[in-house]
């Protein structure tokens, strides 16, 4: 049986940020919540168990009604976002950090203990759980495999880095996300969804899915990709969590205690973009250059990206460019009426990995072993001296060649070949061989990379440099940037 005392027990910490604390009187195997908003509004919500263990998550929409959720010890009968196990008696609470008006949320809460079981709901049929309550607050993704591998051998996989689904305010439940990235022959994808680590996901071999979160903060948004446990990301926290600048730092940190890569998303997309000062570089291995490019602001923000990225590389820092769709949308949807539709795996980012793995496709992303493409895929070799240079790495002739088979039908493509920041040379594409021999003798320090282009300047690919020698850095925060 469940009690709420709203009186006793309901505290309202400030007007965005309320606790809701219910009893259950005694352990039983399953809890069925069911809740609405009698405003529109944009809330996240956690729910935390009598042992403060964190049991599920969610963001709330102005285009949700009312939301039935399960938990409880059969993984398959517990919801997404959740975390499965048995429901402890005690007192819970649900946390909720309202993000769209500054007056406190009003809501209304039912729960039941122990309801009637049902069958498998159909979105559970085929589901994996990843999640175990963790030995600490949150909760840990202790049945991940990050080792499994779906396919072997060295090449190229195609992917997509920045993705969201139902759980947040995306379009897209788990289930069609898988679908469609199989449509766009995606290898991977990591999912991203808004302050929500996944805590299961569709079973599929075909596809890999790594557990990523979008830290969605406002001012500024961070993808935190193939980590291992919930991250606390709350602005209640001592150090203000996501949304101070000490409390950013922190979480950076963690990401990589659990794990996982720290990519800055659409740094220049405003009013998403980066705008913290204090970011330590040392704690970023990858910014998002390009962002789903069928959103019109995203043409310019790019642009403005690839110019930030250069100036980094210039300063010798090793932090690598990839791309994300961002996809929020159905695959018949698009930003405006007309439009070409918005679709994961918009731009592809391709990995040069050993196998089709979690571990072996982070580990190339940290080591630059990346193009992004929006069309034409590219088989890249890199040779200087006797030796092959893969993307990312260091050669240490004087000279590098790059021999480049680019599958498209487009015909009006060039390359930009970027020197330090400057087009050096520009190559027609006309054929699908090129190659091209670059001269570093007089230099100690040097990078390279290329971009592809229609003739009109429209961005169609780029790739991750190759080095001459290394340099101090000098720009060690964002606001230095």
């Amino acid at each position: 049986m469940i009690r709420t005392d709203k009186n006793k027990l309901s505290r309202v910490m400030d007007a965005q940020h309320v606790i809701e604390t219910f009893n259950i009187e005694q352990t039983t195997n399953l809890l069925e919540l069911t809740f609405s908003f009698t405003e529109n509004t944009w809330a996240f919500l956690l729910l935390w168990d009598s042992n403060e263990k964190l049991r599920w998550q969610y963001l709330y929409t102005q285009d949700d009604k009312d939301k039935r959720i399960t938990i409880g010890e059969s993984s398959s009968l517990s919801s997404f976002s959740s975390v499965a196990g048995t429901i402890p008696k005690g007192y819970w609470k649900i946390e909720i950090f309202c993000m769209t008006y500054k007056k406190s949320p009003v809501f209304n809460l039912t729960m039941e203990d122990n309801p009637e079981q049902s069958n498998v709901p159909d979105e559970m049929i085929n589901v994996v759980n990843w999640a175990t309550v963790g030995e600490t607050s949150g909760f840990e993704l202790t049945s991940y495999d990050s080792s499994k591998v779906l396919k072997s051998g060295y090449q190229w996989y195609k992917g997509d880095f920045h993705t969201h689904t139902s759980q947040t305010d995306g379009k897209m439940t788990p289930k069609t996300n898988i679908q469609q990235a199989k449509k766009m022959g995606l290898d991977f994808f990591v999912a991203t969804d808004h302050n929500i680590v996944p805590t299961k996901w569709v079973d599929d071999n075909q596809v890999l899915v790594i557990p990523g979160v979008e830290i969605t903060s406002s001012q500024g948004h961070f993808n935190a990709l193939g980590v291992n446990k919930w991250l606390d990301w709350r602005p209640s926290c001592e150090d203000g969590g996501m949304e101070s600048e000490v409390g950013m730092n922190r979480i950076l940190k963690e990401v990589k205690e659990a794990k996982g890569l720290r990519s800055i998303n659409h740094p220049n997309l405003a009013p998403w973009h980066w705008t913290f000062q204090e970011t330590d570089l040392n704690e970023v291995e990858t910014i998002e250059i390009w962002n789903d490019p069928t959103f019109e602001d995203n043409i310019q923000a790019t642009e403005q990206a690839l110019v930030i990225w250069d100036t980094l590389l210039n300063d010798g820092h090793r932090i690598f460019g990839i791309g994300g769709s961002d996809s929020h949308l159905l695959p018949e949807d698009s930003y405006k009426e007309g439009g070409p539709p918005s679709l994961i795996g918009d731009p592809a980012t391709y990995v040069y990995a050993k196998d089709l793995s979690a571990d072996s496709i982070l580990k190339a992303v940290s080591e630059g072993k990346v193009y992004v493409s929006r069309g034409p895929a590219i088989d890249i070799v890199v040779v200087s001296g006797e030796e092959k240079v893969e993307l990312g790495s260091q050669f240490q002739a004087d000279t590098v060649e790059f021999l480049l088979n680019i599958e498209t039908t487009e015909t009006d493509l060039v390359i930009e070949w970027v020197v330090n920041g400057e087009i050096e040379k520009t190559t027609p594409v006309s054929d699908t061989f090129i190659k091209e021999t670059f001269d570093f003798t007089d230099k100690s320090f040097a990078w390279i990379r290329f971009n592809v282009r229609k003739k009109n300047g429209e961005l169609l690919a780029f790739a991750n440099p190759v080095f001459k020698g290394e340099k101090e850095t000098s720009i060690n925060t964002w606001g230095n940037l």
